[in-house]
């Protein structure tokens, strides 16, 4: 008994050790992510005199709905709200949303995955920059999984785009395993503080709240 009782914990106590002492599996440096090729289009803008121009912003009821309200609020600013419920048209929504964007789209998300919705609506972030909208996003460090690159890369596409990251662990775009691991051990409350917000606010004047995340599971 007494064996058995020590040997896992002797276990445990040199794991710790190696986890402490190990400087290996840092994160990758940004530079390296980021192909000199995405520099083409940086500054470039697409000017759209014609809204049916490919490429340029397109027409959304939304929009209308906006610009009658005055006419219809008898001295008071009337809110309109509308339920998502089915993920499909979630993820509709959004994409026609940051299509129809002529200004601005702010985005606050907790869960960012790079699998193939979260691509689809980094690309169309990167299109709506560079036809002049302001693109700004704040996401959670810890849960932009696989979205790293993508990010570094979208920064560079278009002057456009800004990202923030939420309490980023060591002050990375991305935390390996074994950062993470170090950082649960010497500061588990500072790693458990995170952003759980989801919003999408475009042109100031439209916006998507709830509890969605960029990934395929939440657009079923």
């Amino acid at each position: 008994m007494g064996q058995w009782a020590v040997m896992p914990i002797a276990v445990m106590v040199q794991s710790l050790i190696l986890i402490l002492l190990s400087s290996c599996a840092k994160s990758p440096s940004p530079q390296d992510w980021v192909r000199p090729e995405v520099q083409v289009k940086a500054d470039t803008t697409l000017v759209c005199k014609d809204p049916a121009e490919p490429g340029c912003a397109m027409p959304t009821p939304f929009a209308e709905l906006y610009l009658n309200i005055p006419e219809n609020s008898k001295g008071e600013i009337p809110h309109y709200v509308n339920l998502l419920n089915i993920g499909d048209e979630a993820l509709l929504i959004r994409i026609h949303l940051i299509r129809a964007a002529r200004k601005s789209i702010f985005i606050q998300q907790f869960i960012w995955i790079g699998d193939e919705s979260g691509n689809y609506i980094f690309d169309e972030l990167v299109r709506a920059a560079r036809r002049g909208v302001e693109v700004k996003i704040i996401g959670d460090q810890l849960f932009t999984v696989g979205v790293a690159r993508i990010m570094a890369g979208a920064v560079t596409a278009h002057k456009n785009i800004e990202i923030k990251l939420y309490n980023p662990t060591y002050a990375n775009l991305e935390t390996s395993h074994m950062e993470l691991a170090k950082a649960g051990i010497t500061n588990l409350s500072g790693v458990n503080q995170r952003m759980h917000s989801k919003l999408l606010i475009v042109d100031e004047k439209i916006g998507i709240i709830g509890g969605r995340n960029h990934q395929n599971m939440y657009f079923d």
